[in-house]
C-alpha cells in the first residue's frame, strides 16, 4: 500500500475562492510591475526569491517549517521582430534550508532561432509549442499536458507566480534539446506549420526520492513516494524496499529520439485551430520492476530492482479556440481532445472571462500500466474542474489563486495568495494552500502539505 496520512477536506479556501471569482468577473487583470524592452541588443534579468513556509503536518523527516530559496536568470535578445535572430538563456536553482535539504538546477530555455527567407530555425532546448503558439504551452495543469512529460514536483512546490507575472514562466514542458522549423518568422498567415526533432530526452529535476535497500524509500515534500510494504499472501505484509538500476540511463531514458508535427491553422477570423503530433516519451516515468527476498539482522524485507524508462508513444493533439467578435471583453472558448497510442484519450473544455477562467477536463479509464498517470495512486484526469482568477484591487494589491477539484472522487487542490509590489523591483506575497481527498485519490498523496507561506522577491535589469 502507499504511504498516506488521514484525509480531510477544505471548503474554506473553496468558498473563498468562489467570492474572489465574482468580484473578478467586473474588475481588470492586476497586472504585475512591467519593464521596457530596449530596442536592440541583449537583456539579462536575475530575480531572488525567499519562501519560508509553515506545514500543517509532517511528511517523513521533512520539519513543518521550511525556507525555500530559489535564483531564476534570463539572457536574451530584446528584438520582438521574429524575422530577425533571437536567442534565450533561462536557468534557476532552488534548495530547502531545512530537513533534506533538496537542491535542483535547471537549464529550462537555451535556444537560438533565426529567419532563412521565409523559414524560421531554431536550434536549443525549447519545447515545439513555445514556438507555435499553442494555447496548452503554459497550462500545465491542462488534458494535453498530462499526456507531455513534466515534472509534477516542481509544479506542485513551486509558489503560485500569478497569471500575469510570466519573467520566468515555470518549466512545464520537458524533455526536448533539438532542431525546430517554423513555416512563417512573422507568424502571419493563415496556414503555418513546423518540424521538430532531437535525439534527446533530458528531463528537469525536482523533487528529490530516495531509495534504500535497508531502509523505506523516502521523498521530500513534495516527490510522490512508492509504496512501502507488499502483500506477499494471506495478508502478510512484507517492508518493500528498493534498489535503482541506473547502468543503463543513458541508453534507456537520455537517448530517446523525438519527432514533431506542429501545425496552426486561421479556420475564420474568430476561429483557430492548433495541432500537435508527436512521436516522444510518455508522460511519466514507467520503471521495470523484478524483485527477491532479503534476509537480514534487520529482518526479512522485500527488495525490487528498479530500472527507469519513460515508454514512447504517438501523441495527437488537437485544439480550437474560439474569440466570438460579438461578446465584450477578452472572452474565448476552447476544445482540446488528445490521445496517445498507449490507450490514454479525454478532451478539456473550458472559458475565460476577462482574468476568470474555468475548465473541465476528462479521461476515460486509464490502463494500469504504460505510463498512466494513475499508476502512483490516484488519477489527476479522472474528472477535473479548474477555476483560476486575477483580481486587481489597488495598484499595490491583487489577489490571484485557484482551485481543481475532481466532482466524483471528491479531492481537491486550493490555492490563494496575495500579491504587493513594493516598488518595481520588489514583490511580497501571502500564500495559503489546501489539499483534501480520501485514501487513494490524486491529490490525497499531499495531505500534510497543507501550508501558509510568505514570499519576498526581488528583480533585477540590465
Amino acid at each position: 500500500m502507499v504511504l498516506k496520512p488521514a484525509g480531510r477536506k477544505s471548503p474554506t479556501l473553496i468558498s473563498a475562492w468562489i467570492a474572489l471569482a465574482a468580484c473578478a468577473i467586473s474588475r481588470p487583470g492586476f497586472a504585475a510591475p512591467a519593464f521596457e524592452d530596449s530596442e536592440s541588443g541583449a537583456k539579462s534579468e536575475i530575480q531572488f526569491r525567499l519562501e519560508p513556509h509553515l506545514y500543517s503536518g509532517s511528511r517523513g523527516t521533512e520539519p513543518k517549517f521550511q525556507t525555500v530559496a530559489q535564483t531564476s536568470l534570463r539572457f536574451r535578445s530584446t528584438t520582438q521582430d521574429r524575422t530577425q535572430s533571437q536567442w534565450t538563456l533561462q536557468l534557476h536553482a532552488e534548495s530547502e534550508l531545512d530537513g533534506r535539504r533538496d537542491r535542483s538546477f535547471d537549464l529550462d530555455r537555451a535556444w537560438y532561432s533565426w529567419a532563412t527567407g521565409s523559414m524560421e530555425l531554431t536550434l536549443g532546448r525549447i519545447h515545439p509549442w513555445d514556438i507555435s503558439g499553442n494555447l496548452e504551452a503554459n497550462r500545465p495543469w491542462g488534458y494535453a499536458q498530462q499526456l507531455q512529460p513534466q515534472n509534477r514536483g516542481i509544479l506542485l512546490g513551486q509558489g503560485f507566480l500569478g497569471s500575469n507575472d510570466e519573467v520566468f514562466p515555470q518549466p512545464v514542458l520537458l524533455g526536448w534539446l533539438g532542431v525546430h522549423t517554423w513555416s512563417s518568422p512573422s507568424r502571419k498567415g493563415r496556414f503555418q506549420w513546423g518540424l521538430s526533432a532531437t535525439p534527446f530526452f533530458i528531463p528537469n529535476l525536482g523533487s528529490e526520492v530516495s531509495f534504500s535497500t535497508t531502509e523505506d524509500a523516502s521523498a521530500g515534500r513534495f516527490g510522490r513516494r512508492p509504496p512501502g510494504t507488499i502483500d506477499v499472501g494471506g495478508g502478510n505484509l512484507l517492508p518493500l524496499r528498493y534498489r535503482l538500476d541506473d547502468s543503463r540511463i543513458f541508453q534507456d531514458v537520455i537517448l530517446n529520439p523525438q519527432l514533431g508535427l506542429n501545425m496552426r491553422a486561421e479556420i475564420t477570423s474568430e476561429l483557430t485551430g492548433h495541432y500537435s503530433f508527436q512521436y516522444s516519451p510518455s508522460a511519466e516515468a514507467d520503471p521495470t520492476t523484478s524483485g527477491f527476498v532479503s534476509v537480514s539482522g534487520s529482518g526479512v524485507n522485500a527488495i525490487a530492482e528498479v530500472t527507469p524508462r519513460f515508454p514512447k508513444s504517438l501523441i495527437g493533439t488537437l485544439t480550437h479556440v474560439w474569440k466570438p467578435s460579438r461578446l465584450l471583453g477578452n472572452t474565448k472558448f476552447f476544445l482540446t481532445v488528445a490521445g496517445n497510442t498507449l490507450g490514454r484519450v479525454g478532451f478539456e473544455t473550458g472559458m475565460s472571462f476577462k482574468s476568470v477562467t474555468i475548465t473541465y477536463l476528462t479521461e476515460r479509464p486509464q490502463p494500469s500500466s504504460g505510463g498512466s498517470a494513475s499508476s502512483a495512486g490516484g488519477s489527476y484526469t479522472n474528472q477535473m474542474v479548474q477555476m483560476d482568477v486575477a483580481l486587481n484591487l489597488t495598484p499595490r494589491w491583487g489577489l490571484f489563486g485557484g482551485f481543481k477539484v475532481d466532482p466524483v472522487e471528491h479531492d481537491s487542490w486550493v490555492r490563494l495568495v496575495s500579491k504587493h509590489p513594493i516598488s518595481a523591483r520588489a514583490q511580497l506575497d501571502f500564500g495559503a494552500e489546501a489539499f483534501a481527498g480520501s485514501e487513494g485519490t490524486y491529490f490525497s498523496e499531499w495531505r500534510t502539505n497543507d501550508r501558509i507561506y510568505v514570499a519576498f522577491t526581488w528583480r533585477l535589469e540590465s
